[in-house]
């Protein structure tokens, strides 16, 4: 149930990411177009009325940019249309930069809000592990959700590798990043050392 909730914030945060690079690419495409047409219009003044038909085309993919409400994508949608629906020839195509911007700015957000949304599920560290806890290694951009309770192995039963006096704890982990899935068999001292926090959901 955890690595569901994960992967629905995880998808619910990638749209708004895929939203916005959609638009980018769209934008930067039109954005050459336009520039393209620009530059025939002040070599080829007799061609005004086929370049016009041409921008006319291409006004309602323009219409169909969704800007999200992102002023700096809002600005270049309006100096678009602009251009597509007039005549003149002294409008200029802004810029892609700013919203280039906007675009990268959210890829280093992304982790930072997948973050904080699992830090406001922090809940105080159990004594005992129990099979469903969940926990954010908000270092490595991973969550851990326990597969089974801590299991206390006799110690001529432990795995190789295992220290004397183990508990072992059965886990998968998620790597928020790549959403990479991984079983993983830890001692509960070596997992308790790390930088965790206890999440529910």
């Amino acid at each position: 149930m955890t690595i569901e909730k994960i992967e629905a914030k995880r998808k619910e945060l990638e749209k708004k990411q895929d939203t916005l690079k959609a638009m980018i690419d769209l934008a930067e495409k039109l954005h050459q177009a336009i520039d393209r047409l620009q530059k025939s219009e002040a070599e080829l003044t007799k061609a005004i009325n086929d370049l016009y038909e041409k921008k006319s085309k291409l006004q309602p993919l323009v219409e169909k940019i969704e800007t999200s409400g992102i002023k700096e994508f809002e600005q270049i949608k309006a100096n678009m249309l602009a251009i597509c629906s007039g005549r003149a020839m002294k409008d200029r195509l802004l810029p892609l930069d700013p919203a280039k911007r906007v675009v990268e700015a959210y890829r280093k957000e992304f982790f930072g809000e997948m973050d904080a949304w699992l830090r406001s599920l922090k809940a105080a560290m159990p004594k005992v592990f129990k099979r469903g806890m969940a926990f954010n290694d908000h270092t490595n951009h991973r969550v851990y959700v326990m597969l089974a309770d801590e299991e206390k192995v006799e110690d001529k039963d432990l795995p190789n590798g295992f220290r004397p006096g183990a508990i072992l704890l059965k886990m998968r982990y998620v790597v928020l990043k790549t959403n990479e899935k991984k079983d993983q068999v830890l001692d509960k001292r070596d997992f308790v050392g790390r930088t965790l926090e206890h999440v529910k959901f």
